[in-house]
Parts: C-alpha cells; sequence; structure tokens
C-alpha cells in the first residue's frame, strides 16, 4: 500500500475536507508553490480564521489554515493566498497591523492572477477580501 507524500496529502485534505475538489488542480499549482518557498502549510481545526507564524524557533514559516465554519469553499484558497502573501512580504518593518493586512491582501491579489482558472472567481476573492479588511478594522478598533 503506497502512502501518499505529505504535499499529497494536504492536497487530498484540502479537496475533501474543504468541498475544494474541482480546484484541485489549481490548489496543487499553489500549494507547490508555497512548498519550494521553503514554507510550511497545514490545515487547523481549532479556531475559525487561518494565520501565519512566521518567526518560528523551529524554523521555517507556518501557514496554518481553518477549515472550521468555512462559509464558501473558495475563501479557503483566498485564505491561503492571503497567509502566503504575509509570507512574501516579509516580516514587519514599521507598518500597522492594518498596513500588513493590506499588503498581504494586494500580493494575494497579484498571485491569484497567475492562476487564470481562478480569475473567474475574481468577485468572489474581492468579496471575501473586503468582508476581512472590514473585521480587521472592527477587531483593531481603527
Amino acid at each position: 500500500m503506497n502512502v501518499p507524500d505529505r504535499k499529497t496529502q494536504l492536497l487530498n485534505e484540502l479537496c475533501s475536507n474543504g468541498h475544494l475538489e474541482k480546484h484541485r488542480k489549481v490548489l496543487s499549482k499553489i500549494l507547490n508553490e508555497i512548498h519550494d518557498s521553503n514554507c510550511k502549510i497545514s490545515c487547523r481545526y481549532d479556531k475559525i480564521g487561518s494565520n501565519i507564524e512566521q518567526h518560528r524557533e523551529e524554523g521555517y514559516p507556518h501557514i496554518r489554515i481553518s477549515l472550521v465554519a468555512v462559509e464558501e469553499p473558495l475563501n479557503i484558497i483566498w485564505a491561503i493566498l492571503h497567509e502566503f502573501g504575509h509570507y512574501k512580504s516579509g516580516k514587519p518593518n514599521g507598518e500597522t497591523k492594518m498596513e500588513r493586512e493590506i499588503i498581504a491582501w494586494d500580493i494575494a491579489e497579484n498571485s491569484l492572477k497567475q492562476y487564470l482558472e481562478l480569475l473567474v472567481d475574481f468577485d468572489s476573492f474581492q468579496r471575501h477580501k473586503d468582508y476581512c479588511l472590514s473585521s480587521y478594522i472592527k477587531s483593531f478598533h481603527l
């Protein structure tokens, strides 16, 4: 019996538990890009909300994608692109929390444009981005 490698296990988990089977091919491309960047990624079931741990003592940054209370499956992909945007933006350099979030969403949007098969869902991305940005305003008390 062949056991799938970690990347394949994660892809299978996201497709099955995240209801993203029809996006398997593009999701695989995104996960390969993350893996090739020496950034770890895994699913989480303990909290609503995804995050990235960029300053880990044990090495590589780690994106944790929440599969809890996801309203629309594509929001998982948007969260992956956003958290990877945090990784790509590097360590904070004096920006406010809100500025960091905006930068990560801008990078996510630019990344989205690399995946033509996702561009048909750009309105979904924009809705999720706007929702998240408005929630940050509330949580940061801006």
